[in-house]
């Protein structure tokens, strides 16, 4: 993960009251087509990146959909990353290095926050 410097607003800021602060990960979107290698989705979990995955079109094929699901969750296993479905289709993988708060997001969550803050 890279580092960022962070600096204030105030533009007279000197060299001292310049923090370093880790670049925040970034966000990939894939669609998996057929049967896939997890070696690019493990890469980009690696360089700690959260990784969403629509796994809908191999869906159609639960024993290939069980195998790569099986693999993934090894792989991720290794790196201590978190593998979670977030909805029918929607796989996330999140490194150890994506805060807890995103890590624990599920839609019952969110749409239950969604709903306490429209009264």
């Amino acid at each position: 993960m890279g580092l960022k410097r962070l600096v204030t607003r105030n533009s007279t800021a000197k060299n001292e009251e310049i923090k370093i602060v880790n670049q925040p990960p970034s966000v990939k979107f894939y669609s998996l087509l057929d049967v896939v290698k997890t070696e690019r989705i493990i890469e980009e979990v690696e360089k700690g990146n959260l990784v969403f995955l629509n796994i809908g079109r191999i869906s159609a094929f639960p024993e290939r959909k069980r195998d790569f699901l099986k693999t993934l969750k090894d792989r991720s296993s290794e790196l201590h990353a978190t593998l979670k479905m977030v909805s029918e289709e929607t796989v996330m993988v999140a490194p150890h290095s994506v805060p807890i708060e995103i890590r624990s997001l599920s839609p019952l969550n969110i749409s239950k926050k969604n709903r306490n803050d429209s009264d």
